[in-house]
């Protein structure tokens, strides 16, 4: 992977619908997008930016709860992080819930390679690579261990984590057994906006979220 390749802004848009602070994005095999705002729901977008869908999560006490995070598995199952319980609830494509995974940070953002999930918390600046049991398999940081990391994402065996602070989004490589670090890729600076989302679409787009105050979606061209 190249990483000296600069990412350039290809679209970006507003978000409708109420999407006033998009937190976690992903994607699924159809290309579907599924973005997360703090609240107890997540909505679903066409490769568009077509608004789909709205989806209401409830845990399995039917509480409400706080939604940050949002991964999709292999199967297109759609795996939320509950902030306020410290569980990542599971869901089919059907919007069902089928399982959960005790966490012991806040899920706020998650990704899923192969039988792993990994998660970050940024409040406490910590990204966990957890089995499905929950078990803590190993803890991520770049070299310099200063970071202030948000939206994780995974393509192949190449982990991204978007840091807010930087504006960049830091690389690791899934090699014997373990995440490597191996550099970063800067984002266009936005005036007051920090990157805090990423997600992969179309094999060679980086789909980011720029956040506050004008909350963008905005597509970058090519990893």
């Amino acid at each position: 992977m190249d990483l000296k390749h600069k990412l350039n802004v290809k679209t970006q848009y507003g978000l409708q619908n109420n999407q006033s602070h998009p937190q976690g994005v992903a994607v699924n095999s159809n290309n579907h997008i599924f973005i997360t705002d703090e609240t107890s729901s997540y909505k679903e977008y066409s490769k568009t930016f077509e608004f789909i869908a709205h989806h209401e999560v409830r845990t399995p006490d039917d509480e409400e709860t706080e939604l940050c995070g949002v991964a999709i598995d292999g199967h297109d199952n759609v795996l939320i992080g509950d902030v306020w319980h410290e569980y990542i609830i599971k869901q089919d494509v059907n919007g069902k819930n089928i399982g959960r995974i005790k966490t012991n940070i806040k899920p706020l953002y998650i990704a899923v390679h192969d039988e792993s999930i990994i998660v970050c918390d940024s409040y406490k600046k910590t990204v966990q690579v957890i089995d499905s049991d929950g078990n803590v398999m190993q803890t991520l940081s770049p070299p310099s261990g200063d970071w202030d990391p948000c939206q994780v994402c995974c393509y192949g065996d190449y982990l991204f984590i978007a840091d807010h602070a930087d504006d960049r989004i830091c690389v690791f490589e899934f090699t014997q057994s373990q995440y490597q670090y191996v550099g970063h890729v800067h984002t266009p600076t936005m005036r007051d906006e920090g990157v805090c989302g990423v997600a992969m679409i179309n094999n060679n787009k980086m789909v980011c979220i720029m956040g506050y105050p004008r909350s963008k979606l905005v597509l970058l061209h090519k990893v």
